[in-house]
C-alpha cells in the first residue's frame, strides 16, 4: 500500500476487514496492490465512493480510480474531500 499527497493533500487509510478498506482524504494518490487485482477476482471489487449514514453505507458517483492487472494494483485519485470505500 502507499499513498500520496499532492499540495498539503491528506489520506487515512483504514483496513477494518481482510477484503475491505476506507480511504477518507482529499487531494492524495492511494495504490493497493492485492491478488485479488487480477482476472477472474477482479469481478469481485467493489470501489464506491459515498458516505456511513448511521451503520449502513451509502454509495454515490463512482470514483476516479484504476486497476493494473500485470501489477496487481489499483489506483485511487483523490481529488475533492471524500471517502471511499473498496472490498471484494
Amino acid at each position: 500500500m502507499g499513498a500520496s499527497g499532492d499540495e498539503n493533500g491528506q489520506v487515512i487509510i483504514m483496513h477494518p476487514a481482510a477484503r475491505e478498506f476506507l480511504l477518507v482524504g482529499y487531494r492524495s494518490d492511494v495504490s493497493l496492490w492485492n491478488e485479488a487485482l487480477r482476472w477472474p477476482a477482479l469481478k469481485r471489487l467493489h470501489v464506491e465512493k459515498g458516505s456511513w449514514v448511521g451503520d449502513q453505507w451509502r454509495s454515490a458517483e463512482e470514483p476516479l480510480y484504476e486497476v493494473d492487472q500485470m501489477e496487481r494494483r489499483l489506483g485511487v485519485h483523490m481529488d475533492e474531500p471524500q471517502s471511499i470505500r473498496i472490498w471484494w
